[in-house]
């Protein structure tokens, strides 16, 4: 069951006055499951709200790493949606989703000092409550950087060095990149003409296939 909390900010002078109350804002709660198959991980949240109406996300921005604190962005995807399928999971992550304001607030202290928040964040989530326990990181890609905007790197385990085909494909379906006899255990990507946004990854060898997601900016 999701929890979603709304909250009111106010300033409190050194005299005890406290000025009105800000419009509402409503958290994002994350939640975690495990989807099919059992390496795939559900991410699903609520929508972030602000009381006026007068900010309204774009994008949702994932979170992932293997501490809390050296979270990276996964991806990131449209606000018109509030699930993601993080596939092809063995190892143990920690997720957060994000909300990101351009300009923000900055906040100054009596030390001179100033801080600019752009950025809302959810609760922090992990996948070791869903049955991800065994984890075997011969069956995982490692894609760098992603998202990325001109050549990225695909590293997989192959240490026979078998032939792999690599197809990319849009969220339609569509084939935008075929790449045959890929027999080392890495591939780059050359954006070249590709548009900006999510695209699927498939390694299909002999005896093993990889999936993954990469993310154009």
């Amino acid at each position: 069951m999701k929890i979603c909390v709304k909250y009111k900010i106010s300033i409190a002078d050194k005299c005890g006055f406290e000025t009105a109350k800000s419009p509402y804002h409503k958290t994002v709660n994350l939640g975690v499951s495990q989807g099919v198959p059992s390496s795939t991980i559900v991410l699903s949240w609520n929508d972030y709200v602000e009381e006026t109406g007068s900010f309204v996300p774009d994008k949702y921005f994932i979170y992932r790493g293997t501490l809390p604190d050296n979270l990276t962005v996964l991806d990131s995807i449209s606000a018109s949606f509030t699930s993601y399928n993080d596939i092809n999971v063995f190892s143990a992550y920690y997720y957060v989703i994000g909300v990101r304001k351009l300009g923000g607030c900055t906040a100054s202290s009596s030390a001179k000092t100033t801080e600019t928040y752009n950025e809302a964040l959810s609760n922090l989530k992990d996948n070791g409550l869903v049955g991800v326990s065994k984890f075997n990181q011969n069956d995982m890609l490692n894609i760098y950087p992603n998202p990325f905007d001109d050549l990225s790197t695909i590293e997989f385990y192959n240490p026979e060095n078998n032939s792999f085909k690599l197809t990319l494909t849009d969220l339609s379906g569509r084939f935008v990149k075929v790449v045959n006899n890929i027999t080392g255990n890495k591939v780059i990507i050359d954006r070249k003409d590709l548009k900006a946004g999510v695209y699927l990854i498939e390694l299909k060898g002999k005896e093993r296939n990889y999936q993954g997601r990469i993310m154009i900016e």
